[in-house]
C-alpha cells in the first residue's frame, strides 16, 4: 500500500486536527442555511461547517441535535457576513477578505466567538488591535463590550 505524509504545516492546522472528529458522522451531509434577516437560503456542507465550529458540529451531529432537519438557521447575520467568515476561517488571514472598518471587523469578531470559531477569532482579533487608534478607540471599547468580548474591551480600555 501506499503511504502518503503530510507536511507538518498542514497536519497541524486545527481544521485537519478537527477532521477525524466528524469525518465518521453521517450526518454531515449537505444542509440549508436560512438568513432570517434577509429571506436568503443558502446550502453548504455540513462537514465543511463541522469542522469550522464545535457549536455546529454539535448541532448537525450531537446527540441533542434538535431534529434531522438538514437547516441552521441564523437569525441575527447577514449572507455578507458569514460569507466572509466562512473565507476567514478557511484562509485563516484578513487580507483578500474585505473588512470594512474597525466595527464590522469586531462584529465579525462577536459572530465567530458565538459560533467558537478560534481560528477566526485570532485573525480578527489580531486586526482589531492593530488598527485601534485614539480616534476609534472609545466606539470599539463599546462594540467590544456590547459583542461580549472581554478581552478586545480590556485592551480597547488600556489604550483610552
Amino acid at each position: 500500500g501506499f503511504f502518503i505524509e503530510m507536511p507538518r504545516v498542514y497536519r497541524d492546522h486545527a481544521l485537519v486536527a478537527r477532521l477525524s472528529e466528524v469525518l465518521e458522522s453521517d450526518a454531515l451531509k449537505d444542509v440549508e442555511i436560512f438568513f432570517r434577516n434577509s429571506g436568503k437560503t443558502e446550502r453548504s456542507s455540513a462537514f465543511l461547517l463541522s469542522l469550522l465550529s464545535r457549536i455546529w458540529q454539535h448541532e448537525f451531529c450531537g446527540p441533542f441535535r434538535e431534529s434531522s432537519e438538514r437547516r441552521l438557521i441564523l437569525s441575527d447575520v447577514s449572507f455578507e457576513t458569514f460569507d466572509k467568515i466562512i473565507r476567514l476561517a478557511c484562509s485563516s488571514e484578513t487580507h483578500g477578505v474585505p473588512v470594512a472598518d474597525v466595527l464590522e471587523a469586531i462584529s465579525l469578531l462577536a459572530f465567530a466567538d458565538r459560533y467558537d470559531i478560534p481560528e477566526v477569532q485570532a485573525v480578527l482579533q489580531d486586526a482589531v488591535l492593530a488598527h485601534l487608534s485614539s480616534s476609534n478607540c472609545a466606539e470599539a471599547l463599546i462594540a467590544a463590550r456590547a459583542s461580549g468580548l472581554s478581552t478586545l474591551a480590556d485592551e480597547c480600555r488600556a489604550k483610552l
